[in-house]
């Protein structure tokens, strides 16, 4: 009898375990994430990175490292860091090497390593941090390209070790930067707290940055998130003024992603904990690039890829009507060590109208001007308290139903044939883990019974 109640506290337990864990409250609007292993699309062995932007002329721009890039393998091809350029929905799409890699289309590859590109209008901007390894937080320099992709301009400045920010990503936002929060582009960038390897950085700090996007190459335009008067951020000029915008004391990866999810209103943040290279995935979103954070995924394994150690959300292939169904490009080491697409689906709290669905609704109906920035313009918001409140409300995922509803608002008509879930796969989501309200029941019969 003891070994059977035992083993029936043991499950409910590890939920709680896991509830207590992770470092942010469940998210009460994304209230669960499902990634279906059957729609797995492998490309470019023995290339890793792959961070992704969705560019004006409606491709998508990437980098890759230490590999051959498409078409390429870990030898034939290999450049230090290379960029590339994926057209096309996400079924059929192909892969074109623009820089380095085989049979690239202007030159040689670039050194380096990059976590960090973006499209803004038609110009490209790439954060590239020197060599690999603990090189890659010597340095960051950010780099920009006006001809998407082929030729690079340095800035004449640098993010240095000394000052404990490295590896910067940009929060993504639509097709060539579209549909942006406000004027300014949003970066961050992980607090180097132990640089003798690459490492999970504990205590986990990850710094927000942002810079008006026409002065993206002037140093003296960025601000550092500061922290919060009220509900309005603050913004300073001091970099050693900064204060983190994400804690978790089990620990960050030494890379972040963030992007946007318009329809959700939600930008979704990416990295590991605890430990690199094990598929240790923390998912978690916010209604503003500064938070308040809460979490949507908290896991000790992705989906079997239990070696990967990067995942993006790539919004040129997220449904631009509910935003509920979007493909992660994810990477790793030695057997993740690739191009890798996989489709995701949230799980959202906002009740659908079962009057509404997205039947019939085609890419050539929705233009990317309805995701321009109408109405969110930050004028006279100062850097010491930026405000936009409301600037989210009215974008909950209402009046949209699961039932017959189908891709065709997304790029070139990808099908959405993932089930409507609202836990995980193995039926206890560490998303929303907590405690069984049986638990102080069973644990009581237990000492009990221990008792006699």
């Amino acid at each position: 009898m003891r070994i059977a109640i035992l083993l029936g506290v043991l499950p409910f337990c590890s939920a709680v375990s896991t509830a207590t864990a992770q470092p942010y409250p469940p998210s009460e609007v994304i209230t669960g994430v499902t990634f279906d292993r059957a729609t797995h699309i492998e490309r470019a062995p023995g290339s890793d990175n792959w961070p992704v932007t969705w560019g004006d002329d409606g491709h998508q721009y990437t980098s890759w490292g230490d590999g051959g890039g498409f078409g390429g393998t870990n030898s034939a091809g290999r450049v230090s860091l290379g960029v590339g350029r994926v057209e096309g929905g996400v079924a059929a799409h192909t892969g074109h090497n623009i820089r380095g890699g085989v049979r690239p289309e202007a030159g040689g590859g670039m050194n380096g390593k990059s976590y960090g590109i973006l499209s803004v209008g038609s110009d490209l901007y790439m954060w590239i941090s020197p060599g690999s390894n603990t090189d890659n937080y010597a340095r960051a320099t950010l780099h920009r390209s006006t001809d998407h992709g082929r030729t690079w301009t340095a800035a004449t400045w640098s993010f240095t070790q000394s000052q404990a920010l490295i590896l910067p990503t940009f929060a993504q936002f639509g097709r060539g930067y579209e549909g942006a929060r406000d004027r300014f582009v949003y970066m961050y960038a992980v607090r180097l707290q132990d640089g003798s390897a690459l490492q999970v950085q504990r205590p986990g700090r990850i710094d927000l940055i942002r810079v008006p996007s026409e002065q993206l190459m002037n140093r003296s335009a960025y601000r550092f998130f500061s922290g919060m008067d009220g509900e309005r951020p603050t913004f300073t000029a001091d970099i050693a003024a900064r204060r983190p915008v994400f804690r978790d004391e089990r620990g960050v990866g030494w890379n972040v992603s963030v992007s946007y999810n318009e329809p959700l209103g939600r930008y979704i943040l990416c990295t590991e904990h605890d430990q690199t290279f094990r598929g240790k995935l923390g998912m978690f979103d916010a209604p503003e690039p500064w938070g308040p954070w809460t979490t949507v995924a908290y896991r000790d394994g992705f989906e079997g890829f239990n070696r990967t150690f990067f995942w993006n959300v790539a919004n040129r292939w997220t449904n631009r009507t509910h935003g509920r169904v979007f493909r992660m490009v994810f990477t790793g080491v030695e057997g993740d060590d690739s191009w890798n697409v996989i489709t995701g689906r949230f799980a959202v709290a906002a009740p659908p109208d079962a009057g509404m669905t997205d039947a019939g609704v085609t890419d050539a109906g929705m233009t990317d001007a309805s995701t321009a920035d109408a109405g969110t313009a930050d004028a006279g918001t100062a850097d010491a308290g930026t405000a936009d409140a409301g600037t989210d409300a009215g974008t909950a995922d209402a009046g949209t139903a699961d039932a017959g509803m189908s891709d065709a608002a997304m790029s070139e008509g990808d099908a959405d044939v993932m089930p409507d879930p609202t836990d995980d796969p193995a039926g206890c989501s560490v998303s929303r883990a907590r405690s069984s309200p049986l638990l102080p029941l069973l644990v009581a019969l237990f000492l009990i019974r221990r008792r006699r």
